[in-house]
Order: C-alpha cells, then structure tokens, then sequence
C-alpha cells in the first residue's frame, strides 16, 4: 500500500507539473488574448513635448558687418509656457543643400519667468566660408528644467 500510494502521489504530481508548464507554455483566454485593433493610446499622434512648444526659430540671414566680414544670423524665440520659472539651453544646427551639418550655435536663457518671452540669437559660430553654403537652419536639442 505504502510503495502504491508513493506512486499516486508521483503521478499526481507529474500531472499538475505538465498542467502548471502548460498554462506558462503562453496558452491565452479570450479575456486576455491580444487585440488586432490598436488601443486608443496606439491611435494617438505622438505629442509634441512643451519645451519644443516653447522655442521658435526665425529666418536664418546674413547680415554685412561691413569690411568684408558679414555674420550669419536667426532668431530663437523663448515662451515658457510651463507654470514654474525655468533654464533653456537650446541646440541650433546649420544643414547644407545635402543635408549635413556644416555648423551649430547655441542659445540659453535663464530664470524665464511663466508666460515670459525672451529672445535669443545664434548664427555667430559659422565661418564666414560656410555662410553661403547654409540652406537649412533646425533646432536639434532643447532642455528646460526648472530654475533653482
């Protein structure tokens, strides 16, 4: 009786394994089986961030300093829309007809006040050689965080 009931509780026990392997073999109820249709967080556009909403970047110009020396320019636009005082520090790239980068500048702004605009100018770390050659003009970084 002894070695018969060993032998009950073996195979018992080798049926509730196979059962328990099986329901962690990826087996799914229809309750929990993944939808064809996207979910409506799937449906939504990405959002724009809040500090990208923050910063506007004017046209890209060349202005003559006079003897032969001019100066590439454009404006960086600075609104803090967020509801505490914060810093910028914003990445200007410079691209040719190709698409490469040729230049960056940087613009910063510090204690933006909420619903404070200030304004900012990058342009000056182009070469004059490289001026002509500027066909697009994108911010590549901005950070904000909130002042101390």
């Amino acid at each position: 009786m002894n070695r018969t009931r060993k032998t009950l509780i073996a195979a018992a026990s080798v049926i509730a394994l196979g059962a328990g392997a099986n329901a962690c073999a990826g087996t799914v109820d229809a309750e929990t089986a993944p939808s064809k249709k996207p979910s409506a967080a799937a449906k939504k556009k990405p959002k724009t961030s809040d500090k990208a909403k923050d910063v506007k970047l004017g046209k890209f110009t060349v202005k003559d300093q006079g003897y032969g020396l001019e100066q590439g320019e454009a404006k960086v636009t600075i609104t803090n829309h967020s509801k505490k005082t914060s810093d910028y520090s914003i990445t200007v790239e410079f691209l040719n007809k190709a698409g490469e980068r040729i230049g960056e500048d940087f613009a910063g702004a510090s204690s933006v006040q909420p619903g404070q605009v200030t304004r900012e100018k990058v342009g000056a770390l182009l070469t004059t050689d490289d001026l002509p050659k500027v066909d697009t003009v994108r911010i590549a970084k901005i950070a904000r965080w909130a002042s101390l």
